[in-house]
């Protein structure tokens, strides 16, 4: 029997004269290092974005990247919805939470039969 006690931390960096880059690269070393406990690599540097590409691509600021879902625009005046067979309307009447929570259970899924499988 193991017992886990989870415990927060917090870590203050002080750095000066330093950019953006130099920090995120020195966080992600940190975190390759402090990660010994999964038998999967951490592949730095991480994918990185910027805030408008991700509000244009993914329609949030924190996107989900364990599927490529991105947005794409369409001309409403160009679709005839009952001839246009690329169009799919999709009705949802749950709420956003329901929403938000079965999305949520269905990638974890995903990353659950990943590792079943050694994807």
């Amino acid at each position: 029997f193991v017992s886990l006690i989870v415990s927060l931390f917090q870590l203050d960096l002080e750095m000066s004269f330093t950019t953006p880059d130099a920090v995120m690269s020195l966080i992600e070393q940190l975190i390759q290092f402090c990660w010994p406990f999964t038998d999967d690599n951490i592949c730095i540097p991480f994918q990185r974005m910027s805030y408008s590409d991700a509000i244009q691509h993914y329609g949030t600021d924190k996107p989900d990247l364990r599927s490529d879902l991105r947005l794409k625009s369409i001309d409403l005046n160009q679709i005839n919805g009952s001839s246009d067979k690329s169009c799919l309307t999709l009705v949802v009447s749950q709420q956003k939470s329901e929403v938000n929570q079965k999305l949520h259970n269905f990638m974890n899924s995903i990353e659950v039969t990943k590792r079943v499988m050694n994807f």
